[in-house]
Formats: structure tokens, sequence, C-alpha cells
């Protein structure tokens, strides 16, 4: 009786439509665009809830819906990123509310490539500065580099991403970062030393080249960008307390590694690759002796990234102080510790 009567005092929510608009139905891959969703509903009520946004079964934005009367609209702005090159269909699907049942719109969006690739300039993907190694990451920027952001999740890193690659003496270089302004890839093992090497990438066929010239070890340690150089993850050491350096470009390492590969989780620590050539550390300009460092090599699931674990010496000069890691001799750019007592 309860159901019955339920029924019989109900009313059915009216029916509603979905119809898309957009600010350029083309658009070019590095460029924007807004969409919006109208929706109409049959009850007379203003439509309420949210509208949902996908392009190839992927949500790339949800608005909620605002009007007067029988309509309203929500938008969302899209990077021509988010998109593929070439055809897209935009789906809005509206979530309906107490009066109106949920519907659907579409709407098509073309995504042309931007012009070619242009490079700006390379850096050692931790100092930023003009010094690279075999197996160091290598950062790139410019204009129009790529068509889409896309971030490596696994090792080893791939070589190319939706038509994209980075060859540099002819060999790929695997990739960990992807953007239009900006890459980061690793620079080859088998990079000739000491030699001009060509470096070129191919966005689906738009191409654009530049040389390097790689020495046997490059170290730029990883510092804060808004700390003043300061080292990552923790600045702050006492006398005698364990400081923990991330660095890339030291150059060859044993075991050999295969570019774009990382250390097998599990491997064990005497087993790890670690620089052929001798690393020193200095502190304030003092060398930290024999014994000081604790761990020298690549850690499991870092590709081209280093590690070194330091015992800070009881005699290490107290207060702000440069740090500097030299690999065979070559020394990386100076970054900053904070030394205390204890």
């Amino acid at each position: 009786n309860l159901v019955t009567g339920w029924r019989t005092t109900t009313s059915a929510r009216a029916s509603a439509s979905v119809a898309l608009q957009t600010t350029a139905t083309s658009v070019v891959s590095t460029g924007s665009v807004t969409i919006t969703a109208i929706v109409t509903g049959t009850s007379g009520a203003t439509p309420t809830g949210s509208v949902t946004f996908t392009s190839g079964g992927q949500q790339i934005g949800v608005a909620s819906l605002s009007g007067t009367g029988s309509s309203a609209s929500a938008s969302i702005t899209v990077d021509a990123a988010q998109l593929q090159v070439g055809s897209n269909n935009i789906v809005a699907q509206y979530s309906g509310d107490a009066t109106l049942n949920a519907a659907t719109g579409a709407i098509g969006i073309s995504v042309t490539p931007a012009g070619p690739p242009t490079i700006g300039g390379l850096a050692n993907g931790a100092s930023f500065g003009q010094t690279y190694a075999p197996g160091a990451v290598l950062t790139i920027f410019g204009s129009n580099l790529a068509d889409a952001t896309w971030v490596a999740s696994t090792a080893p890193l791939p070589g190319q991403v939706s038509g994209f690659s980075v060859t540099i003496a002819g060999v790929n270089a695997p990739l960990y970062y992807v953007s239009a302004t900006q890459l980061n890839v690793q620079i080859p093992y088998e990079t000739p030393v000491n030699q001009p090497s060509v470096v070129t990438i191919n966005n689906n066929g738009r191409t654009a080249t530049t040389t390097l010239t790689v020495a046997s070890a490059a170290p730029g340690l990883f510092t804060d960008p808004y700390g003043n150089g300061t080292i990552v993850p923790t600045a702050t050491v006492a006398r005698g307390a364990v400081l923990t350096l991330y660095l890339t470009g030291v150059g060859a390492v044993f075991p050999a590694m295969a570019t774009g590969a990382a250390p097998a989780a599990g491997t064990p620590v005497a087993l790890l690759p670690v620089p052929v050539q001798a690393t020193t550390v200095t502190i304030g300009g003092v060398p930290t002796g024999v014994g000081s460092i604790l761990f020298d090599g690549i850690p499991t699931t870092l590709v081209g990234v280093a590690q070194i674990n330091l015992r800070i010496p009881q005699s290490a000069p107290l207060g702000t102080q440069p740090i500097v890691v030299a690999i065979g001799g070559i020394s990386s750019a100076p970054a900053t510790i904070f030394v205390t007592a204890e």
C-alpha cells in the first residue's frame, strides 16, 4: 500500500536537453578553448546540479550550473594540450536534479599542431648550469616542443611518447617530462665525451636540432629553487649527523646501467651502481675526510639521479656554509647547508 500510494503521489521528473557552445571549434595545440553547456528543462524550474565534461572517455572538467528561468549554463576552460591532435568529441553529462532527468550533449573540437619546435637553451637538470655528462638529467627549454604535457610514472623511462622523441648522438634520450616549453630527458650513457653531439627533437615529424658536449662528469646538486640554493630535502644538519644529497651528472657507474633504467627494487645496497670516478665533498672549503661518505650511488627506482649520505665531521665549520661535490676532480656549483653544533 505504501509503495502504491507513493507512486501515485510522486510526479515524474521532466526531461532536459544539453546544448554545447565553444569559443572556437578549431584550436592550436598550445592554445585553450572555453566550452559552455546550456541545460534547458521542461519543468519550468531552473536546472541545478553540475555538468561533467569528457573527451575520449577522460574527464576534462566539472562545473556547476548557474542561471534563471528554465535554462542554466556551466563553463570550463580547457588547455588544448589536454586534448589529442586532430578531432575531439567533447561530451557534457548533466547530472539531473529533483525536477529534471540527466541529459547529455556533444560538440566537436579540432586541435591543430603548433608550429615547428624551437630550442631556446639547454641546462643541467639539477644545477641549471651548462655542464653535462652521460646518464645525467638534461633540461631543454623552448617553444612548441611538444603538443601535450606528459610525465613518466614508471621506470624504465620510454624513449618516445605519442610520436614525440628526443635523440642525442642518434640514441633515444629517455623521457622524464614533456611539455610545450620544457623537456626533461636523460642523456644516454652511450653519448661520446668531449665532442659535440647532435640533439634532435622530433615532435611528430616537426624537428629542431642543436648540439651539446658532455664531459666525463658534470655533478649538479638538487637544491630548493626558492631557497637560495639550499640542499633538498633538508638543509640544516648537526655535526656528527648524516646529510642526504641528491645529484645528477656523476657519469659512468659500476655496475653499468642501461640508459633509461633504474636499479631494481630490492637490490642490496652493496650491489647498487656507484660512480666509476672518485667522489669528494667539501663544506665551507674544508674536505670532509676519509670515511665521511657512507653511501655514494644510484638508489633503487631512480634514473640518472645519485644519492650521497654524508656524515658531517665534528670539525665542519658552523653556520651557513657552501657545500661542493666533486666527481673525478670535476666540481659541482656550490649549494648551501646550515651546520649546527648539535
